[in-house]
C-alpha cells in the first residue's frame, strides 16, 4: 500500500465507535488517530469524496468532553482489507476547535507508550 501520511498518528487502544452523526450510523471502530484526521475499520464501505459529521465516541476518556467528538469530516478513502474482509476508511476532519485538536494531541501523547512498532 502506498505510504501518503504527513502526520504523526496512533493506533486506536480502545473500542471508540465512529458514526456519522446524521442517521447516527455506525462506520466502525476508530483505528487510528492524528491531528488531522481518522481512520476506521468496519463491515460496510463508505463512499469517497463526500463530507460527513463525524461522531467518534470515547468511553471512559477524561480529554474528550461529554466522551465524544463531533466534528464534519470528508471521507478520503475507503479500501477493503481481502484478509480480513473490514473496510477500512480514511477521514480528514475539515475544521476543529483548539478545545477538539487539544484533546486530540492529549489522547495521542498518553497512548503513545503503546507504540512499539512502525506506524
Amino acid at each position: 500500500m502506498k505510504e501518503n501520511r504527513k502526520t504523526e498518528r496512533i493506533k486506536a487502544a480502545s473500542f471508540a465507535t465512529v458514526r456519522n452523526r446524521r442517521g447516527h450510523v455506525l462506520l466502525g471502530y476508530l483505528g487510528n488517530l492524528t491531528p488531522d484526521g481518522a481512520m476506521s475499520v468496519g463491515e460496510r464501505p463508505v463512499k469517497t469524496d463526500q463530507d460527513i459529521h463525524l461522531e467518534i465516541e470515547f468511553r471512559g476518556e477524561t480529554e474528550i468532553p461529554d466522551g465524544r467528538l463531533s466534528l464534519p469530516a470528508r471521507v478520503v478513502r475507503c479500501e477493503l482489507d481481502e484478509e480480513t474482509g473490514y473496510h477500512h476508511t480514511g477521514f480528514e476532519f475539515l475544521s476543529m476547535t483548539d478545545e477538539i485538536k487539544d484533546a486530540i494531541e492529549s489522547l495521542m501523547e498518553r497512548y503513545r507508550f503503546n507504540l512499539n512498532y512502525p506506524l
